[in-house]
């Protein structure tokens, strides 16, 4: 689990998949206010990767920005996907393409996404590199060139 104070979210790997939820949502500031349904709608949880694909995960800031790392399962291999939380869409709606309809916001944005050839098992983040475990010791890599 993992919180992300300054985007009021909570996150979670449930049944193998990463799940954001709005802070609020799972601990209310105010017991006794009512909830509208459009407030319910917009802070209903929001699940971040595919079915069951969720080895591990590890938020951090990098570049001054705040990140989202997860590793998607696989055998023999490790695709990570970077999210980077977006900090207006967490309380906004969007128009969608057509006059007067409204699609649901997101969270999260794609940031980047990365391969390592071999299997994975944690991941640790600086400020302008991260490291990789693997079985043989640790990969070294920066976002920019992605190269160990």
């Amino acid at each position: 689990i993992a919180v992300l104070e300054e985007f009021n979210l909570f996150l979670v790997i449930s049944d193998k998949a990463l799940i954001a939820y709005h802070l609020d949502v799972v601990c209310p500031a105010d017991r006794t206010a009512p909830t509208s349904s459009t407030d319910s709608a917009r802070k209903a949880p929001q699940k971040l990767s595919g079915t069951r694909d969720v080895g591990f995960f590890a938020t951090g800031r990098m570049k001054d920005r705040t990140l989202v790392f997860y590793k998607k399962r696989e055998s023999l291999s490790s695709t990570f996907k970077v999210l980077e939380p977006v900090f207006q869409k967490a309380t906004e709606k969007k128009r969608g393409m057509f006059k007067g309809m409204r699609g649901t916001t997101e969270f999260f944005r794609e940031y980047d996404e990365f391969y390592i050839p071999t299997e994975c098992f944690s991941i640790n983040l600086f400020q302008s590199s991260l490291a990789v475990a693997t079985s043989k010791g640790f990969e070294v890599l920066t976002l920019d060139k992605k190269q160990p």
